[in-house]
């Protein structure tokens, strides 16, 4: 329902970290003057915060509100922000653990130290995220991995320093990648966007990352036996188009096998 009628509320919000909070709102009645309860609830909070929870239920009763009383999609929303919030400030501590430590450690483990386990863990989860970020933002493109040389870098701090980063999720992007390219060849393609598909395959396999290319090895199956049914009386009289697709494809199979 649209109205045009305008009323004046009353609000009241407390947050004692985490998911712990109370809430209230109440329509502003002219004859009532709220300065009483609004000073009791700034009384409240300023002897004890501990204590605002209570002041607020017993001021408002049956119109003060905590997590509880919202619909579940709405408090699983609030809960992931609330925790997104508190991770992301204990991966940049993380973070900050290993740049501000790195460049010493390293240097003892070069003389034969063993790393100690908290640099360790902080090492291992700090690199396996930022080769993820990495891939996420770039892997589309492999010249601009190339070029910014952040994931090699990464992977050589690992084979170097012997961290067992988590590789899985970069993987699954790359795989995921790969089939999306893959699936453009269902539509007339150009031999150079067969060439490009093959580059970004040698690209994967030079990241080291354990991709599983089975859904793009069967992918590709059906889109070899459609092209070759569509084309064989074409290859088969030396159309050197047809040739040249066929041969790039096939040269792209082949390497899907190997990998």
């Amino acid at each position: 329902m649209i109205t045009t009628e305008t009323q004046n509320f009353f609000f009241a919000l407390a947050y004692l970290g985490s998911y712990y909070f109370r809430s209230t709102v109440a329509p502003i009645i002219p004859a009532v003057d709220f300065s009483p309860v609004k000073n009791a609830l700034l009384s409240a909070f300023a002897e004890n915060p501990q204590e605002i929870f209570h002041e607020m239920e017993k001021l408002f009763e049956d119109q003060c509100y905590s997590l509880h009383d919202v619909l579940q999609e709405e408090k699983q929303r609030i809960l992931r922000m609330i925790i997104n919030k508190e991770l992301t400030g204990y991966e940049e501590g993380i973070g900050r653990a290993f740049d501000d430590n790195r460049e010493t450690i390293e240097a003892a483990m070069r003389e034969g130290m063993i790393i100690p386990p908290a640099f360790k863990i902080a090492a291992e989860y700090t690199l396996s995220k930022r080769l993820t970020d990495e891939i996420e933002r770039h892997g589309e493109q492999p010249d601009e991995i190339e070029k910014r040389g952040v994931a090699k870098d990464i992977l050589r701090q690992a084979h170097e320093f012997g961290y067992s980063l988590n590789l899985d999720r970069a993987a699954q992007l790359l795989c995921s990648m790969l089939r999306n390219k893959i699936e453009t060849l269902r539509q007339e393609s150009q031999v150079s966007e067969i060439e490009q598909i093959h580059n970004y395959m040698e690209f994967i396999h030079e990241m080291h990352l354990p991709c599983n290319e089975t859904a793009a090895q069967n992918i590709f199956y059906g889109i070899l036996n459609d092209y070759f049914a569509r084309s064989a009386e074409r290859i088969h009289i030396g159309d050197e188009a047809a040739r040249l697709h066929a041969r790039a494809l096939i040269r792209l199979a082949s390497s899907l096998i190997l990998m």
